[in-house]
């Protein structure tokens, strides 16, 4: 059926289709409403939505269970306290910089210790590579591609906020916190350590100032 509409001297056109009323309550024409949530095992979860319908219509309900299949990542044992084997750092850097600002990381960087990943707004050169003193060196995604690229008001910010998301895409395994940071800051990672530890790493938590660089917060 196609019906029209006035709006001033415009007139637009939207199509909808139309079908007989169904006995059923479950097939009638109909709102749902979130109930509950509950999870059978650690993979599985089921959903329960429910009508309270008005106009003479009898209530019904509706079942959904989804089934959580990953062969990427692996559970994390919640029983150990936290340690600096459950954090992943992200290191952010620009190709302009980096070489003047990698002594700053191999300064406390730990070698076949720490966990983490250096991002790079491009390839360096091969002196700027440091295999033995600092994290696996990751290229971001180029953000210049995106649609919303020219109404982005501070590109550099969105890079590094995106850095976050690519660090988690990299599917480690037992993985607790991230912590994000730029190229020329100096952390203390058992410091880090003790803190994350006083939190429920089950649950979701912002730690931390909100950046004065970082924008896109």
């Amino acid at each position: 059926m196609t019906r029209g509409t006035t709006n001033g001297n415009s007139i637009s056109m939207f199509m909808f289709n139309t079908r007989p009323a169904e006995n059923d309550p479950c097939e009638s024409p109909h709102w749902f409403f979130f109930d509950s949530i509950e999870s059978e095992n650690k993979d599985v979860f089921v959903t329960t939505y429910s009508r309270r319908a008005k106009h003479r219509l009898r209530p019904c309900s509706l079942g959904t269970t989804l089934q959580i299949v990953s062969t990427k990542f692996s559970h994390t044992n919640t029983d150990t306290p936290t340690n600096l084997s459950h954090v992943v750092f992200g290191i952010v850097g620009s190709l302009k910089t980096w070489k003047g600002r990698k002594a700053y990381l191999e300064s406390w960087w730990r070698p076949n210790i720490s966990r983490g990943y250096l991002f790079l707004d491009g390839r360096p050169d091969i002196e700027s590579f440091c295999p033995y003193t600092c994290p696996r060196i990751l290229i971001n995604e180029d953000i210049r591609k995106w649609k919303i690229y020219p109404l982005l008001k501070y590109p550099v910010s969105v890079r590094v906020a995106w850095s976050i998301v690519e660090a988690f895409r990299q599917g480690d395994n037992d993985v607790r916190w991230y912590v994000m940071a730029d190229d020329d800051s100096e952390l203390f990672m058992d410091n880090i350590v003790q803190v994350l530890s006083k939190y429920d790493h089950t649950k979701y938590y912002y730690l931390g100032a909100s950046s004065e660089s970082i924008l896109s917060n």
